[in-house]
């Protein structure tokens, strides 16, 4: 379990915690991602959805 807590938006690097994710599901697939904060930083949970 990875979990992120803080403000969701550009600055913050969410975008690329979510490929590096990806990255993590591949070699160990029941791995779970935890977003939690606010913000409006809609791209991120799309790359979210698509992985």
């Amino acid at each position: 379990m990875i979990f992120f807590a803080g403000r969701i938006d550009e600055i913050k690097g969410v975008s690329s915690l979510i490929k590096a994710f990806h990255m993590v599901l591949e070699a160990h697939p029941n791995s779970r991602l935890l977003i939690a904060g606010n913000g409006d930083y809609t791209r991120a949970f799309q790359e979210a959805k698509n992985i």
